[in-house]
């Protein structure tokens, strides 16, 4: 320690130090980034009158805490609706070529026996949607997942048959909040810290796919649609691939800093092959098509 003194007088934390070691740490963990907010929160959700109230609502928000799929379920996951759609076009498939490739790995038979898809990144849920037609062709289930909260209102507008999820995907095995860039269809999460205001931006609650799949008691998805503006494969390295069965994916691949060769190297490292590549000339598509390599077609399929 004497050292220490001699290099930094007065300017250091510990245990018999100059400056007592802080009730809290400064060492960012993933309770700061996240959990202490959240219970908060929660804990002052109604006005708190007593010590003893604030104790023992202390200890039942932890509790509550402690059931995550079902918070994530009750705060964060609107049900599909019972309403008859409300879509600008009567196309039912807006895909820029995605679900058609999907629809050709999976077969037409399995497809019209139904299934269940995540899209995320699904925009206005319906402006190149690649899991309408799956939705209101084939009568499939599944989950629509939107960071910008201005997008989630228009996403329920569209009275889509799937669970609504207003949060982002978490680029962390853990909830967290981020800024959110607000730009419609090329919205994205920000480098901006939480916490200050900012033009254009939003904060946001962002959730692990695991976690979501939890929350709507399932693990088995048939097709999974992924475009997030760069943080792609950030997202798909929290997955937990021995928990899940995720058949096809669509994968962005035109933002992700890492570039294309990494996203291929990572889903092949995980059982998976590239089936096709789906390109617009106006850039409104550049994704992988990824599919299990047990379920990789040997022979070319025609759709009906």
């Amino acid at each position: 320690m004497g050292r220490v003194n001699a290099m930094y007088p007065d300017k250091w934390i510990g245990r018999g130090g100059p400056i007592a070691w802080p009730p809290r740490s400064p060492d960012l963990t993933s309770l700061d980034f996240y959990l202490w907010r959240h219970l908060k929160r929660m804990v002052y959700a109604t006005p708190v009158n007593t010590r003893q109230e604030l104790w023992q609502r202390i200890q039942e928000v932890c509790r509550e805490v402690g059931n995550t799929p079902r918070i994530i379920r009750e705060k964060c996951l609107y049900p599909p609706s019972n309403k008859s759609y409300n879509l600008a076009r009567s196309e039912d498939d807006p895909s820029m070529g995605q679900s058609h490739q999907i629809r050709l790995i999976l077969g037409e038979e399995k497809v019209r026996q139904g299934g269940c898809f995540v899209e995320c990144g699904a925009l206005d849920g319906e402006t190149r949607s690649n899991t309408l037609v799956f939705e209101k062709r084939f009568g499939w289930k599944g989950i629509l997942i939107e960071g910008d909260p201005k997008n989630v209102e228009l996403v329920k507008k569209k009275h889509r048959k799937a669970w609504t999820v207003d949060a982002c995907l978490s680029t962390k095995p853990y909830p967290n909040t981020v800024m959110f860039h607000q730009q419609f269809n090329i919205g994205k999460i920000s480098k901006k810290q939480p916490g200050h205001r900012v033009a254009g931006h939003v904060e946001v609650l962002c959730l692990p796919f695991y976690s979501i799949l939890l929350a709507v008691n399932t693990t088995t998805i048939d097709y999974f649609s992924l475009d997030v503006e760069g943080v792609e494969l950030d997202v798909l390295k929290t997955i937990p691939w021995d928990r899940v069965d995720i058949k096809t994916l669509s994968v962005e691949f035109i933002h992700g800093p890492e570039g294309k060769s990494a996203l291929k190297t990572y889903m092949q490292e995980r059982g998976y092959s590239v089936y096709s590549e789906v390109t617009h000339p106006g850039k409104l598509a550049n994704d992988f098509i990824f599919v299990k390599n047990d379920l990789m077609p040997v022979t070319e399929v025609t759709l009906t």
